[in-house]
């Protein structure tokens, strides 16, 4: 949504010019940014609409473009305040720890998404480091449910093949 707004600011000259314009308005085969606006209102775009918006975002970002790179690296940030309260309720912020992140934003392994965590991170826990995975979060409970009953490897194993066969979604 904040694509979104941004772009409708850079149209219309109140706003700081961006390549979001043209990307997003191909990306919704729209002619203009007022158009989208209108959209909006009248409830025709909806939220998946504006949600699938999100790549375009993060492949404006990847190619230099300024205002997206301020909005994805802004995302960045939040990600990182979230990760230091969890790690300080944990009390593993001075001790470091593996940081996994996941979800299909994420998992797009964007440049600048993720430069921006792994610097907002090292900031507060230097030890800690940074991985994105790819497993669905619901495989990434069965699998550690799995492991708290000690059910052993073969059910792990069954899950994992079935995540890479696509049985179970990636994302």
């Amino acid at each position: 949504m904040a694509a979104l707004w941004h772009a409708m600011r850079a149209e219309d000259g109140r706003g700081e010019p961006t390549e979001l314009v043209r990307a997003l308005l191909d990306h919704l085969g729209l002619g203009s940014m007022r158009e989208v606006a209108l959209r909006l209102r009248d409830d025709r775009l909806t939220s998946l609409d504006v949600r699938h918006c999100t790549p375009v975002l993060l492949d404006v970002a990847a190619k230099g473009d300024p205002v997206a790179t301020e909005l994805v690296r802004r995302q960045g940030e939040e990600i990182c305040s979230m990760t230091r309260v969890a790690m300080e309720r944990l009390g593993v912020t001075e001790r470091g720890t593996t940081v996994v992140l996941g979800g299909s934003v994420l998992a797009a392994r964007n440049p600048v998404l993720l430069s921006a965590i792994e610097e907002g991170v090292a900031a507060f826990s230097p030890s800690s480091t940074v991985v994105v995975t790819d497993t669905d979060p619901l495989a990434g409970a069965v699998l550690l449910g799995l492991d708290r009953l000690g059910a052993g490897p073969e059910p792990e194993q069954a899950v994992r093949r079935a995540v890479a066969r696509g049985a179970v979604p990636r994302h």
